[in-house]
């Protein structure tokens, strides 16, 4: 099926993404798509077989993005009304289990810390730690195993895969 740029789509495996827009029509096979609960993501439409959603769902989904829009534009780095403190922590916990030593010399568990310690302090991250947080969240190499989690924490905490480049 060919999908156009501005189209909203679903994921048939991945129904925790929610609803996603086409942003960009890479090869005749790719399309990059902006997941409402997963951000940006490329995908190869011989592996995936995207679902187009219905207008009415489009639309419901345009308003629920402009809200979210208008929310972080009073304040970006404010967690999502729905935030679960004790998962977060959970998986603060976890991250730091994980990471904690693992390259000596350094703490690359120092942004779970910082994440509990800001949330707890200000009720929100501060700047630096959110940027951490967002370069986790789409690091490589020996840190990718890192990603996952750092990934379900920004979910946990905005409700999305927060982008470096925000």
């Amino acid at each position: 099926m060919n999908f156009s740029k501005g189209q909203y789509v679903r994921h048939p495996q991945k129904p925790d993404w929610g609803v996603g827009q086409i942003i960009e029509e890479i090869q005749e096979t790719k399309v990059r798509v902006d997941f409402e609960n997963a951000g940006k993501r490329k995908l190869d439409l011989a592996y995936v077989n995207l679902e187009p959603v219905p207008d009415s769902e489009a639309e419901k989904l345009r308003n629920r993005l402009a809200e979210k829009l208008r929310n972080r534009l009073l304040d970006p780095l404010a967690p999502h009304p729905t935030m679960n403190m004790d998962k977060v922590k959970s998986l603060c916990e976890r991250f730091i289990t994980e990471w904690q030593g693992s390259r000596k010399g350094y703490d690359d568990a120092g942004v779970a810390k910082e994440i509990l310690a800001d949330l707890s302090q200000f009720g929100r991250l501060k700047l630096a730690t959110y940027k951490t947080l967002a370069k986790w969240c789409h690091t490589g190499g020996y840190f990718s195993g890192g990603i996952p989690i750092a990934q379900e924490i920004s979910l946990a905490i905005f409700g999305r895969v927060i982008e470096r480049e925000e």
